[in-house]
C-alpha cells in the first residue's frame, strides 16, 4: 500500500515538471538507442564481412603450384613443385587436416545449350569441394563418388550459368549440355551464394563443376592438379593445421618447410579469424562508446535529482512532519529517478530497434551493412539502464532522506 502510494506521488511530481523530466529522459533515450545502434553496427560489420569470407569457405585453406627459392640436400633453388596425388595422401597423415578437396582449373571454355552458348570458368573437382567451398544444392545433387570413380560425363552448375543457359523458368536438371562440343549431362544446381571474395576473379555462381576424373580424361590428360583445397578440424587451429601441411609436404617434395614458395598457402581461414577479431574490437569500441553516453545521462538525471530534492527541501520537511520516515523519502526519489531511466530506456529501445530496421531496408552501400538487431544487446542495454537508473538515483534519494526535518522546513 506505501509502495503504491510512493509510484503515485512519484508520477504526480514528475508530471508537474514535466518539461524538466522529458528533457531529463532525452539523455537516457539517446544513450539507449545509442548502445542498440553502435553495438548492432559492429555485429553487422563482423557478421557480413565473416559471411562475405565464409562463402568461400569458413575453413578454406589453399595450396598452389609453387617454385623452390631456398637450395636445401644438393636441391636447386628455382626447380616447380607440381602438386599430384602424392601430395593428397601426405595431407590425409596430417592429424590437423580435415577434409581435402583436389581440384583442376579448365579456366574459361564454351558450354551450350540449345542455341545458347556460355563462356564459363569450368573446374573438375571431387564430391568434398561441396563441402570445403561451401556449395549448397538447390536442385538435383552434387558431384558424388561414383561419378569421380566412373569418369560419367555429369556437370553442376552455379546459380548464375544456370539462370543464363536456361532462364528462370526452364529446369535444368537432366537436361545435357555441351562443354567444348562433348555431352555432358546436368545432374544439379547450387543455392546462389551472391556477392562473396573471389578466388580466380570469377564467382561461384557462374562457375560450372565437374568429375575431377572426366575433367583429367577428356581435356588436361596428365596427372597434376591446379590445386588442392583442405580445411582443419577447428578454425581456430588453422595455425597448427598450417604447421602440419607444410612440413608433410616438405619432406615429400624435399624442400625448406620455411620455403612459402615453394609450399604456396593461402589461408583463408585466416581472414574468417581476423575479421572475427577486428568485428568484436569494434563491438567493443562502439560499445564501450554508447556506454559513456548512457552514463552521461544519468549523471544528467542525477544532477537533475539533486536540483529537484534542494527545491523541494520544505516539502521533505513536512512530510518527515506529518509522520514519513527517512525510508519513504529514499524509495520516493529512488522511484522517481527509476521512472524517468525505466520510462526513457524503454523508449531508447524503441527508437534504436526503429533506426536498425529502417536501416536494413534501406539500399545501403556494398560491404556497409545496415545494424544487427540483437537480443543480447538489448538485454545488455536494459542491465546497464537499469544500474544506471539505481546509481543515478541512489545518492539524491540517500541525500534526500538524510535531511534534519527541523531544518528542512526552515528551508524557504
Amino acid at each position: 500500500m506505501v509502495l503504491r502510494e510512493l509510484v503515485s506521488q512519484a508520477w504526480y511530481d514528475l508530471k508537474v515538471n514535466r518539461g524538466r523530466t522529458i528533457l531529463t529522459m532525452f539523455g537516457i533515450i539517446w544513450g539507449i538507442a545509442a548502445v542498440i545502434i553502435l553495438v548492432g553496427w559492429g555485429v553487422g560489420f563482423e557478421r557480413s564481412y565473416t559471411a562475405n569470407i565464409a562463402k568461400v569457405g569458413d575453413k578454406l585453406m589453399i595450396l598452389w603450384r609453387g617454385r623452390v627459392s631456398k637450395g636445401i640436400g644438393g636441391y636447386r633453388a628455382g626447380r616447380r613443385v607440381l602438386l599430384t596425388e602424392k601430395d593428397i595422401v601426405a595431407l590425409e597423415h596430417c592429424p590437423e587436416v580435415e577434409l581435402i578437396a583436389p581440384m583442376i582449373n579448365l579456366w574459361f571454355i564454351n558450354i551450350k545449350y540449345g542455341s545458347e552458348v556460355l563462356s564459363v570458368h569450368t573446374q573438375g573437382v571431387t564430391p568434398e569441394y561441396a563441402i570445403v567451398r561451401k556449395f549448397e544444392v538447390a536442385k538435383g545433387r552434387f558431384i558424388n563418388q561414383a561419378d569421380v570413380d566412373n569418369f560419367r560425363r555429369v556437370c553442376f552448375l552455379g546459380a548464375g550459368v544456370k539462370e543464363k543457359l536456361f532462364g528462370p523458368d526452364r529446369k535444368a536438371v537432366g537436361e545435357e549440355v555441351r562443354i567444348k562440343g562433348i555431352r555432358f549431362k546436368v545432374i544439379g544446381v547450387a543455392k546462389k551464394k551472391g556477392e562473396q571474395w573471389t578466388i580466380w576473379n570469377s564467382l561461384d555462381d557462374d562457375k560450372a563443376l565437374i568429375p575431377l576424373t572426366t575433367a583429367r580424361a577428356l581435356f588436361t590428360g596428365t596427372k597434376y592438379l591446379y590445386n588442392i583445397f583442405f580445411q582443419p578440424r577447428e578454425l581456430l587451429r588453422y595455425k597448427e593445421c598450417e604447421r602440419e601441411a607444410r612440413r608433410a609436404l616438405a619432406r615429400l617434395h624435399r624442400v625448406d618447410e620455411t620455403d612459402e614458395e615453394a609450399i604456396s598457402l593461402s589461408a583463408y581461414a585466416e581472414g574468417v579469424v581476423e575479421f572475427m577479431k577486428i568485428g568484436r574490437n569494434i563491438q567493443v569500441f562502439l560499445g564501450i562508446a554508447a556506454i559513456i553516453t548512457l552514463l552521461i545521462g544519468g549523471f544528467g538525471v542525477m544532477n537533475i535529482m539533486l536540483v529537484s530534492v534542494r527545491e523541494r527541501t520544505h516539502e521533505i520537511g513536512v512530510l518527515r512532519a506529518v509522520g514519513a520516515k527517512r525510508r519513504h523519502i529514499f524509495l520516493q526519489f529512488l522511484l522517481e529517478a527509476l521512472i524517468i531511466v525505466i520510462a526513457g530506456g524503454m523508449i531508447g529501445i524503441f527508437v534504436g530497434v526503429a533506426f536498425c530496421s529502417l536501416m536494413g531496408k534501406l539500399p545501403l552501400p556494398k560491404y556497409f551493412p545496415a545494424p544487427y538487431i540483437s537480443f543480447g544487446v538489448m538485454l545488455t542495454a536494459f542491465i546497464v539502464m537499469a544500474a544506471v537508473g539505481i546509481i543515478s538515483g541512489t545518492l539524491p534519494a540517500l541525500y534526500a532522506a538524510r535531511l534534519n526535518p527541523v531544518e528542512a522546513l526552515r528551508y524557504e
